[in-house]
Protein backbone atom coordinates (compact mmCIF):
# COMPACT_ATOMS: atom_id res chain seq x y z
CA UNK A 1 0.00 0.00 0.00
CA UNK A 2 2.73 2.47 0.94
CA UNK A 3 4.65 1.76 -2.27
CA UNK A 4 1.56 2.60 -4.32
CA UNK A 5 0.62 5.66 -2.28
CA UNK A 6 4.06 7.19 -1.68
CA UNK A 7 6.60 5.28 -3.72
CA UNK A 8 9.95 4.25 -2.22
CA UNK A 9 12.19 6.66 -0.36
CA UNK A 10 15.11 8.07 -2.32
CA UNK A 11 17.44 6.41 0.18
CA UNK A 12 15.93 2.97 -0.47
CA UNK A 13 16.04 3.48 -4.23
CA UNK A 14 19.70 4.57 -4.02
CA UNK A 15 20.54 1.37 -2.10
CA UNK A 16 18.77 -0.81 -4.67
CA UNK A 17 20.47 0.95 -7.59
CA UNK A 18 23.87 0.62 -5.92
CA UNK A 19 23.27 -3.10 -5.43
CA UNK A 20 22.03 -3.57 -9.02
CA UNK A 21 25.16 -1.88 -10.39
CA UNK A 22 27.40 -3.98 -8.15
CA UNK A 23 25.72 -7.23 -9.26
CA UNK A 24 25.85 -6.14 -12.90
CA UNK A 25 29.59 -5.48 -12.71
CA UNK A 26 30.27 -8.72 -10.85
CA UNK A 27 28.27 -10.63 -13.44
CA UNK A 28 30.64 -9.48 -16.17
CA UNK A 29 33.27 -11.80 -14.71
CA UNK A 30 31.11 -14.85 -15.33
CA UNK A 31 30.95 -16.94 -18.48
CA UNK A 32 27.15 -17.11 -18.16
CA UNK A 33 26.95 -13.32 -18.54
CA UNK A 34 28.92 -13.35 -21.77
CA UNK A 35 26.97 -16.34 -23.08
CA UNK A 36 23.77 -14.37 -22.47
CA UNK A 37 25.20 -11.30 -24.23
CA UNK A 38 26.18 -13.38 -27.25
CA UNK A 39 22.90 -15.32 -27.37
CA UNK A 40 20.82 -12.15 -27.15
CA UNK A 41 22.84 -10.49 -29.90
CA UNK A 42 22.63 -13.58 -32.11
CA UNK A 43 18.87 -14.05 -31.60
CA UNK A 44 17.66 -10.45 -31.58
CA UNK A 45 20.55 -8.23 -32.66
CA UNK A 46 20.19 -6.42 -29.31
CA UNK A 47 23.52 -5.29 -27.87
CA UNK A 48 23.40 -5.83 -24.10
CA UNK A 49 26.70 -3.97 -23.78
CA UNK A 50 25.11 -0.73 -25.00
CA UNK A 51 24.64 1.68 -22.04
CA UNK A 52 21.00 2.14 -23.03
CA UNK A 53 20.38 -1.51 -22.15
CA UNK A 54 21.16 -1.12 -18.42
CA UNK A 55 23.18 1.89 -17.26
CA UNK A 56 21.02 4.60 -18.82
CA UNK A 57 17.86 3.03 -17.43
CA UNK A 58 19.21 2.51 -13.92
CA UNK A 59 20.90 5.92 -13.75
CA UNK A 60 17.66 7.71 -14.68
CA UNK A 61 15.30 5.70 -12.48
CA UNK A 62 13.23 7.81 -10.08
CA UNK A 63 11.02 7.12 -7.09
CA UNK A 64 8.07 8.29 -9.22
CA UNK A 65 8.91 5.61 -11.82
CA UNK A 66 8.78 2.93 -9.12
CA UNK A 67 5.52 4.31 -7.74
CA UNK A 68 3.98 4.34 -11.23
CA UNK A 69 5.09 0.74 -11.83
CA UNK A 70 3.70 -0.35 -8.45
CA UNK A 71 0.34 1.23 -9.28
CA UNK A 72 0.26 -0.61 -12.59
CA UNK A 73 1.39 -4.03 -11.34
CA UNK A 74 -0.59 -4.08 -8.10
CA UNK A 75 -3.71 -2.34 -9.42
CA UNK A 76 -5.95 -5.38 -9.08
CA UNK A 77 -4.06 -7.21 -6.35
CA UNK A 78 -5.83 -7.74 -3.04
CA UNK A 79 -2.67 -9.06 -1.39
CA UNK A 80 0.95 -9.11 -2.43
CA UNK A 81 3.33 -11.73 -1.09
CA UNK A 82 7.02 -11.00 -1.45
CA UNK A 83 9.62 -13.64 -0.70
CA UNK A 84 13.27 -12.75 -0.21
CA UNK A 85 15.62 -15.69 -0.64
CA UNK A 86 19.23 -15.79 0.56
CA UNK A 87 22.05 -16.22 -1.91
CA UNK A 88 23.20 -19.79 -2.25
Amino acid sequence: DLMIENGPSQEDLDKVIKNMKKNYEQGKDKNAYWMGVLQTYYKTGENKLDPSYFEDIVNNLTTKDIQKAAKKFFKKADDVDITVLPKK
